[in-house]
């Protein structure tokens, strides 16, 4: 089993114990519209957390250096100027690798940390390590015509999906049903399995009870459809968010349920094909209309 499969199973796992409390399962068939999901709102566009790609394959593990890059020219010496800044060619660089030099002149990074200063007997350096943008100062001018030289190690997971390329999914709610939209214009549709949250008793119908804020609601799903690539493909995973506010009747029901810190974690799966990892943020609260 992969690296981050286990991860993501063991953190499923470690949620689920603690939510209990209450458990909505839905009911009746599928393909149905169903209100009793109206209370919470996941609708959004979701990203990959740091950037870059949604959909991982299992076999990238986060930090994991997978590529090396030697002699990659960012400058040039004209006999005057010591300072240089710009970006490297990639982003994700692994800390503690970068090293820049001109002619005789080198300068390597201090201790790998994030953004921290390089300072070496030629001057000092300092690099971003996710965006890639550095600043460069040599104690002497290159000479002109002298290439400035970097060399690194970066990171770049590989799609999860076979031929594609998938950073975003829209994600549109209504009720127990979803559809998602990637940016490659590929639609997967399902439904809700059931929605837990950490707080309330345990009734039939989400709309029952109480959901305190400062609670986690936590939402299965299931979706279907076929990728650019031409696979058949089914997504499973969760939602899980934070309630920053939950609106009641004076009869008790909830009526509204106010959602920030969205995530999307789940399992891409192709017939035939590929699997990989789901891991997406959405930007903002959201908070269903109505109510």
């Amino acid at each position: 089993m992969k690296r981050s499969k286990m991860v993501l199973g063991a953190a499923l796992a470690a949620v689920s114990v603690g939510l209990a409390a209450c458990d909505w399962d839905f009911g009746g068939a599928a393909d149905q519209m169903s209100g009793r999901y109206s209370c919470v709102n996941f609708t959004g566009l979701y990203r990959a957390p740091a950037g870059g790609l949604l959909v991982t394959e299992y076999s990238t593990v986060p930090g994991d250096s997978g590529n090396v890059v030697r002699d990659e020219i960012v400058g040039t010496g004209d006999g005057a100027r010591t300072a240089w800044t710009g970006r490297l060619a990639n982003r994700m660089i692994v800390p503690g690798t970068v090293t820049i030099r001109a002619g005789g002149m080198m300068l390597s990074e201090g201790n790998g940390d994030d953004d921290e200063n390089g300072n070496g007997q030629d001057g000092t350096l300092a690099v971003q390590h996710t965006t890639g943008v550095f600043a460069v100062t040599f104690d002497d001018p290159p000479a002109p015509g002298t290439a400035i030289i970097a060399s690194y190690e970066y990171t770049q997971p590989s799609g999860g999906g076979s031929g594609i390329r998938i950073v975003t999914f829209n994600v549109i709610q209504e009720g127990n049903q979803l559809r998602f939209v990637d940016n490659n214009g590929s639609v997967y549709t399902g439904e809700f399995g059931s929605v837990r949250s950490t707080g309330g008793e345990a009734r039939d119908t989400p709309l029952e009870g109480t959901i305190p804020a400062g609670g986690q609601v936590i939402a299965q799903f299931s979706v279907r459809g076929r990728s650019a690539a031409g696979y058949d493909v089914t997504i499973t995973g969760t939602f899980q968010a934070n309630v920053s506010v939950a609106t009641q009747t004076e009869e008790g029901v909830v009526s509204r349920v106010t959602l920030s810190d969205r995530t999307l974690l789940g399992t891409w799966l192709e017939r035939r094909g590929r699997t990989g990892d789901v891991q997406g943020v959405a930007a903002g609260v959201q908070a269903p209309t109505g109510g």
